[in-house]
Formats: C-alpha cells, structure tokens, sequence
C-alpha cells in the first residue's frame, strides 16, 4: 500500500518559445537539466506529486508545451506501476495525457503528456490531470494564461533634428514602453529628448511582456553648436600691433572699447593703456556664439627691488616680497623649491649653493624683472682660528679663519676688555692679561663660533730709580728700580743681570748717569737717575772787591757754591745766600764763607775794609766863580744833575743859570755829593775874567770865561 505526501506550489512560467516544458514537484525553473529531484524520507513506499494548481503562461500560436517536469512522481518501492490519465480537458486547446511507468525506487517523469493551445487564441484555459498508483488517484490542475506578441506601434516628433542643448518632444502610438536611444548624442527621458552630442542617435520605444519585446524606431540628427573656439592672444603696448587668433574660422572681431583698434583679420593696435575685451563670433543655424578675451593695452614699466633674504638655510624656508603686482616668479636652477603667491614667494632651500630668483613681469611692452641671488646655507662649520698666542699692548695683530667666505657672514669679537678685535679680524691690545677672541660664522642656519686664547703682554716700563741725588766720592750706595714690570740691566755699578738694584761706587766727581734697561718681548724701555757725587768742599776762594765805602755795596762770589755768609764785626751787613754785603761803618770787617755738604765742610776768611766818605761841603759864590774847599782827591761839578765835561777842580765858573753841585772824592774812591747852589743870575764876565793856559801850551789849552766863546787858533 502506497502513502501520498503532496507538496502543493504555484509556478508561473512563460513558455511562449520553449518547445518543451516539464514540470516537476518542489521547483519553479523552466528548465528539464536544474537539478530538481523529488525529496524521499526513508519510508517502505512513498510517492510525492504535485497534487495543487499550477499556472502556465504560454505565448500565442506557441508550439507544445511538455508537461513531463510538473507531472514527475517519487516512489520508494519498486515495480508498482504509476499512471497519468487526462482529467478536465481544456477549452481551447487539446490535452494528452496517457502514460505509465513501473516504479524503481526513483524519480518518475512521464514523456507523453503534453498540451497543445488552440491557434489564433488568446486568453485563459485550464485543465488537470490524473496520477495513480496502487489504486490510489490524486488529481493535478494546471491553470493557463495565453498572451500576444508586443507591438510597439510608432512614435512620432515635430522635426528629425535639433541643436545640441535642445530638447524635443516624442509621442508614441501605443502606450508601456519605454523609451532609449542607441547613441550618446541624445540623454532620454519618458517621451523627451535632451540633445548633448552633434551627430546621428537613434530614439527607441520598447514594448515588452512574456512573449518578448518590440521597438519603434526614430532617426534623430543633433546639429552642432557655434563654436568661436578660444583666442590666443597677446598684451600689446600702446603704439603697438600684435595679432589675435581664434581656434574656429569664420568669424567676427569686435571690441568692447576704445583702448585699442581691431581690423577683420584680428591685428590688434594698442591706443590708449588700459582694458579692452576683444569678442569674437561665430554663427551657423543653432545660432551665434561669442568667445571673449581681455586684451591688456601696456605702457613700458618697471619692476622694483625684490625685498626680503639673501640666504636661505637647506630645508629652511623663508620669504620674497615685490611691491608690484602681476608679476611670476621663477627660480633658475634646482636648488630651491619655491612656492608663490601673487607678490610673495615662499622659499624653500634644497641643496647648498647658490642659486638665481627673478620676479618678472610681462606686459605688450616687453619683458622686465628684478633678480635677487640667493645662497642656500648648510649649519655654518668653523675652523681653528690662526693667529699669534698674544699681543703687545697699543699694538696690533690680525686673526684669520679659514672659512670659505660663502658660507655665512663672519663677526670677531673678544670675551673681556683686555683685547678689542674689528670684524676684519684687527687685534688691539688694551690691557695687560689674558683675554679670549671669538671668530663667529652667522647664516640661515644658525651660527658657530671657535675661540682663541691670548695674552695681552704689557710694554716694557723701566719705571723710576730710586736712590740718593748725591754722593760722595768713594762712598758705595745702592740703588733699586722696584716699579718696573720686570728685571732688567744696569748700565752703571756692580749688579746681577736681570736685577732689581745696584750697588754705585766711584772715584771722580761731577754729575754721573745711572741707566737701568727693561726688556720684554714687547721691547725695551730705559730709565736713567742723573747723581751728583761731591767731595768734601775744600780750596774755598772768595773773589770781589777787598774795599767799599760806607754806605756802598758790593756782592762777594765762592766758586764752590751751596756756601753761607757772614761777617765777624759789624762793619758790613752781608746776606748769608747771595754774598751781598753793605757797608755800615768806617772800618775793617771779616767776612766768612762756609761751605757744608754731605761729605764735609771748609770755610774761607776775607778782609773787608770799610772806608769813610768825604764831608758835605758848602759851595761859596764869588760872582759867578763857585767854589768848594780843596785838598781832595777828584772832583766833579753838576748843572741840574749833568756832570759837566772838565768841571772836575774845586771851582767853576757859572755860564748858565741853573742849580750847581759838585761830587767831591777821597784817594779810597769814596764821593759824597755838596749841597746844591741854584744859580739864577749871572754876573756879566769882563776880558779880565778870560783865562788861557797853559802857556805855552803843547797839547791841550784850556780856556776859561764865564761865558761861551769861539777860538780860533791860527
């Protein structure tokens, strides 16, 4: 006895072209070959069917439809024999079904079962059929929808061709489809079309279902744009031509202005500086389009300094600035990478060296630029610095380093105060002691420095000796220089070299020279002390006059100097420094003169005789004769104070008024001058009064009157 097991599904399948259809239990394909097999459970005997309703979709005038795959059975046992009988016929077509086969264990698919649609028809049907086995029928309905091919109609549209940018629209004749082109020159929308591409596209409306698919076709031509094409073109300069090109011919120039002149063929004539827009147009049936370009009418001009670094560190970067706008700036070789932004230019260094930024402008006038030298730096590397280990104070020395001079700038300088060095490298020494120079190497990388002791050697100072100014013969006195900066020679006395002293001993007198000679390695320097060496005074000699007068004045002399004076009575009063004595009173006087030093004194004694003066004598008045006592030893008459000449006996006759007076000397040369007569009235003088003698006379004749005369002597 066999057990059913039904597994009811729908499948729906068009088989408007498929010359054979068979349906099996659990599976929806159309194909006989995907792999369906009826499931088995293990049981003694087991058969599955599809015992539901099953949907056919079949095309119009379709050729017969198998049905084989739908009516397959599985039994487990084997050699029961399983049936397929028609059930209800269908309206419209013819259904055979009339087929057995013997159970092995498998699946079992019929292969005369098959159903045949009316021709020409179109609709629904339906019809079943009839498995049994073991007396055991179950019955298997199938439900069938037959269509028509498509028909796409036709579509239709006002004109075959359109500019690109267009749209146009299409009608179709039958409604479903959907709408495509074959080409790229169209883009489709549902009964619109969009042109974007010049050229021939085909537009399509495609109506499909089960039976397959029908297009209607339409030609359509998209018709190109104007195209002006771009111009190439220049700046010009006013003044000046330059010719314009456009990409597409057949065209028209025009400008927007009165800055410059265009003639048809696109020569360009600069009038005015300034802007102009050149246009130029090009016109076919899709209509007129117009390309465009800004045309710089220029005058000559002038690019200004570039400003900003001239070194650059590798992998540093730094920046360039111009005052004027519309320039570009270019690097000439590879070793900096530059980045600009209108006037600016971001540097960046990139290999050591030197390397050429230009700021250029360029306009219809020419070409003009501004260029800067750039050095790019590596980390700045020093060296040892040459130069002498020290220096002479107030002199100079000169310090070099071997650093190439592209490498940075260079600055010197010293640590402390007792060196000044200039950036050329000129050492001064200032004061003595120990300083330290520093060479440094600046750039845009940083900088480095080496240092260079030195010693500031001070000048030779031989200082002052120091010792007595006087000596004495044979007498040995040490002499010492304890503030020069170093050892030294003495030129005079017994020393050690390089000693501080001397020991001075010497036999002769008179001023002597001691030298002492300081040596370093900045010089030498000599002190000298000039000493006197004496002996004890001795042979003391006084020289000046022996005799004086009372009331005079003389002054005594030693060549030995350094000596007192004084005297032993009081006869002369003399000063005790200069030897200048006055006589006080008649008499003799002692002078003494002493002479002291350090070795020793002497004194030496000088007589001095005092002698007295003549006594003041009146003058008697005889007429015009004057007269005064006589006995004395000269005299000498005065008129008004003016000795007068041969006036020198104990009278003389007045010739002319006035006040008379008269010197009177002793045999000691001692004068005292007789009180004063004055004269004012004169006694006429006789011929008695005239005196001539001698007589005879040899050499010399003496006349005498109380008033002038003339001689003639024949």
């Amino acid at each position: 006895m066999s057990i059913f097991t039904r597994i009811v599904f729908t499948v729906l399948l068009c088989c408007c072209a498929i010359p054979e259809i068979q349906a099996g239990p659990g599976h929806n394909s159309t194909s006989e070959h995907s792999g369906a097999r009826l499931n088995t459970f293990g049981l003694q005997k087991v058969m599955v069917v599809n015992a539901g309703t099953n949907f056919l979709y079949l095309c119009e005038n379709t050729d017969t439809a198998k049905l084989g795959y739908w009516l397959s059975v599985g039994d487990t046992a084997t050699g029961d024999t399983v049936r397929w009988t028609a059930g209800i016929q269908p309206q419209h077509g013819i259904l055979v079904a009339e087929d057995s086969i013997i159970s092995n264990g498998d699946t079992l698919r019929p292969s005369a079962c098959y159903y045949i649609p009316e021709s020409g028809y179109k609709g629904a049907d339906s019809f079943s059929v009839l498995v049994e086995n073991a007396g055991i029928t179950d019955t298997l309905k199938f439900l069938v929808s037959i269509d028509s091919f498509p028909n796409a109609g036709t579509i239709s549209a006002l004109r075959d061709s359109l500019c690109e940018g267009d749209t146009l629209h299409f009608a179709a004749s039958v409604t479903g489809g959907i709408w495509t082109v074959t080409n790229l020159a169209v883009v489709m929308q549902p009964g619109l079309a969009t042109a974007v591409l010049s050229g021939w596209d085909t537009v399509l409306y495609v109506v499909t279902n089960g039976c397959g698919a029908d297009t209607a076709h339409f030609t359509l031509k998209v018709l190109p744009l104007a195209v002006p094409g771009a111009i190439l073109g220049y700046p010009v300069c006013v003044g000046s031509e330059t010719l314009l090109s456009a990409s597409a011919p057949g065209g028209v120039w025009h400008l927007a202005n009165d800055n410059a002149m265009i003639t048809d063929s696109g020569k360009v004539t600069g009038e005015l500086p300034g802007l102009d827009t050149v246009f130029y147009s090009v016109t076919n049936v899709c209509g007129t389009r117009t390309s465009f370009y800004v045309l710089s009418v220029d005058t000559p001009t002038f690019v200004p300094a570039i400003s900003g670094v001239f070194r650059v560190c590798a992998g540093g970067t730094d920046t360039l600035t111009n005052s004027k706008q519309g320039g570009t700036w270019t690097v000439v070789n590879d070793k900096i990478n530059m980045v600009q932004y209108d006037t600016t230019a971001i540097l960046t260094g990139v290999t050591p060296g030197l390397d050429t930024v230009l700021y250029v402008i360029v306009n219809g006038c020419g070409v003009y630029n501004d260029i800067r030298s750039i050095r790019v730096d590596s980390f700045p590397v020093v060296y040892p610095i040459i130069a002498p280990d020290g220096v002479c104070v107030n002199y100079t020395a000169t310090a070099r380093d071997t650093v190439p001079l592209t490498m940075g700038t260079f600055s010197w300088s010293a640590l402390n105060p007792r060196l000044a060095i200039n950036n050329s490298g000129l050492i001064h020494g200032i004061t003595a002691g120990t300083d330290t120079i520093v060479f440094t190497c600046t750039n845009s990388c940083g900088a480095a420095s080496t240092p260079k002791a030195m010693t500031v050697n001070p000048l030779p100072n031989a200082g002052a000796i120091t010792g007595t100014d006087t000596l004495c013969v044979g007498e040995s006195v040490t002499y010492t220089d304890t503030t020069a900066n170093g050892p030294g020679y003495w030129a005079s006395g017994t020393m050690a070299n390089d000693s501080t002293y001397t020991v001075f001993n010497t036999s002769t007198f008179g001023p002597f020279t001691i030298t002492f000679n300081m040596k370093n390695v900045c010089g030498s320097k000599t002190t000298s002390k000039t000493v006197e060496v004496i002996r004890a005074p001795s042979g003391l000699l006084v020289s000046g006059p022996d005799a004086v007068c009372v009331g005079g004045g003389a002054t005594l002399t030693n060549y030995v100097k350094g000596g007192y004076w004084r005297s032993q009575n009081s006869f002369v009063d003399i000063d005790r420094y200069s030897g200048y004595l006055v006589a006080l009173a008649p008499g003799t006087d002692i002078v003494i003169y002493k002479v002291s030093n350090i070795c020793g004194s002497d004194s030496v004694f000088f007589t001095e005789t005092v002698n007295a003066n003549p006594p003041v004598l009146p003058i008697s008045r005889n007429e015009n004769l004057l007269r005064v006592d006589s006995g004395y030893y000269a005299y000498q008459w005065t008129i008004d104070g003016i000795s007068v000449e041969h006036a020198v006996s104990d009278t003389i006759t007045a010739s002319v008024p006035g006040v008379y007076q008269v010197w009177v000397f002793n045999k000691a040369g001692c004068a005292t001058q007789a009180a004063f007569l004055d004269v004012s009235d004169l006694t006429p003088c006789l011929v008695s009064d005239l005196k001539i003698y001698p007589t005879p006379a040899a050499e010399m004749l003496y006349v005498r009157w109380c008033d002038y005369v003339n001689v003639r002597i024949y």
